[in-house]
Protein backbone atom coordinates (compact mmCIF):
# COMPACT_ATOMS: atom_id res chain seq x y z
CA UNK A 1 0.00 0.00 0.00
CA UNK A 2 3.10 2.35 0.70
CA UNK A 3 4.31 1.77 -2.41
CA UNK A 4 1.20 2.60 -4.58
CA UNK A 5 0.62 5.86 -2.61
CA UNK A 6 4.66 6.87 -3.27
CA UNK A 7 3.89 5.82 -7.00
CA UNK A 8 0.73 7.81 -7.05
CA UNK A 9 2.54 11.18 -5.11
CA UNK A 10 5.36 10.75 -7.40
CA UNK A 11 2.93 10.64 -10.52
CA UNK A 12 0.76 13.43 -9.41
CA UNK A 13 4.02 16.06 -8.79
CA UNK A 14 5.38 14.80 -12.40
CA UNK A 15 1.92 16.05 -13.88
CA UNK A 16 1.79 19.13 -11.77
CA UNK A 17 4.85 20.39 -13.40
CA UNK A 18 3.89 19.18 -16.88
CA UNK A 19 1.37 21.52 -16.56
CA UNK A 20 3.01 24.47 -15.13
CA UNK A 21 5.12 23.83 -18.23
CA UNK A 22 2.43 23.97 -20.75
CA UNK A 23 1.01 26.91 -18.62
CA UNK A 24 4.39 29.17 -18.93
CA UNK A 25 4.52 28.27 -22.44
CA UNK A 26 0.83 29.33 -23.55
CA UNK A 27 1.68 32.69 -21.70
CA UNK A 28 4.71 32.79 -23.82
CA UNK A 29 3.34 32.03 -27.61
CA UNK A 30 0.16 34.83 -26.39
CA UNK A 31 3.70 37.02 -25.33
CA UNK A 32 5.31 36.00 -28.75
CA UNK A 33 2.24 36.60 -30.56
CA UNK A 34 1.32 40.17 -29.13
CA UNK A 35 5.05 41.24 -29.68
CA UNK A 36 5.12 39.82 -33.35
CA UNK A 37 1.66 41.81 -34.37
CA UNK A 38 3.57 45.00 -32.40
CA UNK A 39 6.40 44.76 -34.74
CA UNK A 40 4.67 43.91 -37.74
CA UNK A 41 2.19 46.83 -37.93
CA UNK A 42 5.43 49.20 -37.90
CA UNK A 43 6.56 50.54 -41.56
CA UNK A 44 9.94 49.28 -42.82
CA UNK A 45 11.38 52.38 -41.97
CA UNK A 46 10.19 52.44 -38.54
CA UNK A 47 11.31 48.97 -38.17
CA UNK A 48 14.98 49.73 -39.48
CA UNK A 49 15.56 52.37 -37.36
CA UNK A 50 14.37 50.33 -34.21
CA UNK A 51 17.08 47.49 -35.50
CA UNK A 52 16.59 45.60 -32.22
CA UNK A 53 15.07 45.60 -28.64
CA UNK A 54 14.10 43.74 -25.36
CA UNK A 55 11.19 43.96 -22.73
CA UNK A 56 9.87 41.82 -19.92
CA UNK A 57 6.24 41.06 -20.10
CA UNK A 58 4.25 38.79 -17.67
CA UNK A 59 7.74 37.61 -16.40
CA UNK A 60 9.12 36.39 -19.75
CA UNK A 61 11.76 38.69 -20.92
CA UNK A 62 11.76 39.19 -24.81
CA UNK A 63 14.68 39.83 -27.26
CA UNK A 64 14.19 40.92 -30.29
CA UNK A 65 16.41 41.66 -33.79
CA UNK A 66 14.87 43.15 -36.92
CA UNK A 67 17.44 42.48 -39.83
CA UNK A 68 16.64 44.10 -43.36
CA UNK A 69 16.82 42.27 -46.48
CA UNK A 70 15.59 43.15 -50.30
CA UNK A 71 12.01 44.45 -50.05
CA UNK A 72 11.62 42.76 -46.34
CA UNK A 73 12.59 42.89 -42.64
CA UNK A 74 13.44 39.41 -40.84
CA UNK A 75 12.13 39.74 -37.01
CA UNK A 76 13.66 36.79 -34.77
CA UNK A 77 12.29 36.98 -30.89
CA UNK A 78 13.70 35.32 -28.47
CA UNK A 79 11.66 33.98 -25.18
CA UNK A 80 13.29 33.71 -21.75
CA UNK A 81 10.80 32.08 -19.87
CA UNK A 82 11.21 31.61 -16.06
CA UNK A 83 12.19 27.98 -14.89
CA UNK A 84 12.45 26.44 -18.36
CA UNK A 85 16.23 26.25 -19.56
CA UNK A 86 15.44 26.19 -23.29
CA UNK A 87 14.59 29.48 -24.79
CA UNK A 88 12.23 29.72 -27.68
CA UNK A 89 12.52 31.82 -31.24
CA UNK A 90 9.66 33.17 -33.24
CA UNK A 91 10.58 34.42 -36.32
CA UNK A 92 8.50 36.13 -39.24
CA UNK A 93 9.13 38.24 -42.40
CA UNK A 94 7.84 41.90 -43.06
CA UNK A 95 7.06 42.23 -46.83
CA UNK A 96 8.44 46.12 -47.30
CA UNK A 97 6.44 47.29 -50.68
Amino acid sequence: MTVAIVGLLGTSRKISEMMGTSRRQLIAASVAQARLDSLQSLSCTSLTALGAGSRTTRGIIEAWTITEGTNSRFIALTLTIPRMAQKLTYTTIVPCV
